[in-house]
Parts: C-alpha cells; structure tokens; sequence
C-alpha cells in the first residue's frame, strides 16, 4: 500500500524530511512543530496532535496554540477548538488567523460569551500585509501540489489512490482560500476603524455548569463544509484512498502496539473492506480473516454488544477488539502472556486507531 518515490509530490517530500528530522533531533521543538505544521496541512490530524501536544508539554508556543485549534475544528470538536484558542488569544492576544478561524467557527457553533468581543476584531494594516504575504505563498505551493497530483492521477498508469490525493489536496487550497477572503474582507474594514488594539474580555457571571453533552440536531447544526472526499466512481476505489492516506500512522499505533511483551503481531480489518494494515505477521491471513469475521458474526448474535473476544491455547493468545462499528483490531500473542496488560495496551491503542478511521468516507 506504500506509494513509489516518483509519484510523491514536493509537498510529500518536505513531509518526510520534517519527519526524518523531527526523529533525529526529538528535543528540537522548532523541528517538531515544523514536522506538525506539515502533517496538519495534509490533514494528518493524530499525528499533528502527539507532535504539537509533545511541543506543548516543553513550552507554551503559539503555533501549536493555533494548530491544535484548527485540528479540533476540522474534527468538529467545537469546544475544545474554542478552548484553544483562549489559550493562544493568552499568549498573542491580536493573533490574526486565531480571530480568522474564531470568526469560521462562529458559523457553525456559537461562540461562547467571553470570546464574543473578539468576534469585532480588526487587525492592523500591516498585520494584514504580512499574513497575505504568508498565505499567498502558501497557497502558490498547494495549488502547485494539485498541479502535480492532477499530472500524475491522468497518467494512463495512474495508482487508484492519486486520484483521492488529488481531490484532498483541491480541498486543502480551497481552506486557504477562505483565510485570504477572511484578510480581504478585514482589509476594507481596516481603513475605514482604528487598528486593532487588545480585547479586553467580557466578564461573565459563573453559572453552573450541566454534565451533559449537547449535540445539535442534523436538521438544525450550521456545519463546515464536509471533509469527506469528493464523489469517485468506484467506491472501492475510495475507501482504497482513504486507508493509504492513513497506513502511516496505523503502522504507527501497531508498531507500538508491538513492542509489548508477548505481542506476535497485529492487524487492523475492515469489515466491509477487509485488512487494512498488519505488523508483524510475515504471510497474508486471508483464512484467518474470514474466520474471524465469522467467528464475529456468531458472537454478535449472541452478544450484540460485544467489545472484545479472547481465545486462549496451548500455542498462544488470539484477541479481537472492536475498534468501531466497521473495524476490528486482532492480536496475536505467545502463550503465558499477560493478558492483563495486553488488554490494557489494546484498549491505549484502540482509541487512537478509532481516532484515525473516525472520517472515514460514507459510501
């Protein structure tokens, strides 16, 4: 499922070097943010968290402020995109593209009541120039990158998976886009108001806070525009894309996953698609898939509800947990292990993986 070298784009490439970077100098934080910068512009969202989270526990740093904000508000994680913010506007109160974004999101969820002055904020002139500045050159290499992924997705012997790129990376210059009209708009207000100066916050009486989640209705909710891809014909073509756009960091969560004791190897499956990812088995368990998925299938007639099976032999541990709706995590392990810990180590790892398949496109 690895892509060759000669269809990777520019941007791919810096990717890779952020990355090798960022591993050979783990206390560098400047090369870790430059490394979940990039993953953040290509929508590689746990990744970009673990790096910026990783910079964060170090230092308070503005960047990985805003990266965070920005990754929650694609997941639709309103309030805790809001919650980062307060923390940038903490460390830069006149921060451009924060009162960008906080305005983006005012569009799909209310903004709460203290961060509701900054919704008039407007930046100086030459804070303005400078982050057109910025922008426009970071638009002229993403649309440089769809320029590269439309070449290689027309060529005749195309991998299925360039296409999906293609579409993800029209979707990327667009999300610029929308933050340069943003600055434009800013711009006509800017020589008609006094430049900006530091928001003060609203005072807001404590209230008692109610335990339970509000979730909008679909009828009701003003959401962004859907992240999921673009209509491609054949639908397994698409989710094809999407598990090579995320084979990286499940290689990852498996790769950890496998240095537990006892661990033999592990795999991701996809019911309705079939194995997405494995470490650590050297041959192709084409039998042992159908049989789990039928094993599965009893089970769930007789347990709708189940989360996890363990069987237990004289050669060793076989565990099935249930990621998600449509995924299964399966385990192998020697026998004697711990299956305390083991279980513990799964359920670490299950959730980064339900993190990962989460956007999965709706086919």
């Amino acid at each position: 499922m690895t892509r060759k070298m000669e269809t990777l784009t520019t941007m791919e490439q810096q990717l890779e070097e952020a990355r090798m970077a960022a591993r050979e100098a783990p206390e560098d934080l400047e090369a870790l943010l430059l490394c979940a910068q990039m993953c953040l512009k290509r929508d590689l969202r746990l990744e970009a968290l673990q790096h910026f989270q990783t910079v964060l526990e170090s230092q308070p740093r503005v960047e990985a402020r805003f990266g965070l904000a920005q990754l929650f508000a694609r997941q639709h994680h309103f309030l805790e995109a809001y919650d980062e913010l307060r923390r940038l506007f903490e460390l830069e109160p006149l921060h451009v593209l924060g009162h960008a974004l906080l305005v983006a999101l005012n569009s799909c969820e209310s903004v709460p009541e203290d961060l509701q002055p900054r919704l008039s904020f407007v930046p100086s002139r030459q804070d303005l120039t400078e982050q057109r500045r910025l922008l426009e050159a970071e638009r002229e290499t993403m649309a440089g990158e769809v320029d590269q992924y439309r070449i290689l997705a027309s060529a005749p012997d195309a991998e299925p998976i360039l296409q999906y790129h293609f579409e993800e990376s029209r979707k990327r210059l667009e999300r610029v886009q929308t933050l340069l009209e943003r600055l434009e708009a800013w711009e006509k207000l800017a020589l008609e108001v006094e430049p900006a100066k530091e928001v003060e916050p609203a005072k807001v009486e404590p209230a008692e806070v109610e335990t339970t989640e509000i979730v909008p209705s679909p009828e009701t909710a003003k959401g962004p525009p859907s992240e999921k891809p673009l209509s491609i014909a054949d639908s397994s073509e698409v989710l094809q894309g999407f598990y090579a756009g995320i084979n990286l960091q499940v290689d990852e969560v498996l790769g950890q996953l496998g240095r537990t004791r006892g661990v033999l190897g592990s795999l991701l499956l996809a019911e309705d698609f079939g194995l997405v990812w494995k470490v650590g088995l050297a041959k192709e368990p084409a039998t042992l898939l159908q049989d789990v998925l039928e094993g599965v299938g009893v089970l769930r007639a007789y347990r709708p509800d189940f989360k996890s099976w363990v069987l237990e032999s004289v050669g060793g541990l076989f565990v099935v947990q249930q990621v998600d709706a449509r995924h299964l995590l399966i385990v192998l392990g020697k026998a004697k292990t711990n299956l305390g810990t083991l279980r513990y180590t799964i359920e670490k790892n299950r959730s980064d993986l339900a993190e990962l398949v989460a956007s999965r496109p709706a086919l």
